[in-house]
């Protein structure tokens, strides 16, 4: 939507702003302020009226971004670490998900069955927010 208002002019430069900025909350599971709500509609009704077309490819991207659906990768200190540093930067899980996970990472708390299983629940919680590994 954000190139095709760029590309053709339908849209001016602060509604492709908006535009990106709408993308990227959504990617990152952050929320939208009033105006970018309000500016997101208009910007929806311009592509409905000039380019329906740019709307048919969302099916598929949701239809494809089904965590549930994803394999989940064996649950090792490496995969820890990058949900370690995704969560500090979004701040996602609570403290004490987070917590046990960097206590992992210290050697502050051993990497047990149980805590693997723990930390499986988190890769999940995090994939539906937009962590990808």
């Amino acid at each position: 939507i954000e190139e095709f208002g760029l590309n053709t002019n339908f849209l001016s430069n602060f509604q492709c702003n908006i535009a990106f900025s709408i993308a990227n909350k959504v990617r990152t599971n952050g929320k939208l302020s009033d105006n970018e709500r309000t500016v997101g509609l208009k910007v929806l009704d311009i592509i409905i009226d000039k380019g329906p077309e740019n709307l048919f490819d969302t099916d598929d991207i949701f239809e494809n971004k089904d965590p549930n659906s994803l394999i989940e990768p064996e649950i090792t200190l490496e995969i820890i670490k990058l949900m370690v540093e995704w969560d500090r930067k979004y701040e996602i899980l609570k403290p004490h998900h987070f917590k046990m996970m960097f206590d992992i990472l210290n050697s502050k708390v051993n990497l047990t069955q149980q805590n693997k299983k723990y930390c499986s629940m988190n890769f999940k919680t995090l994939l539906k927010s937009g962590f990808k590994v």
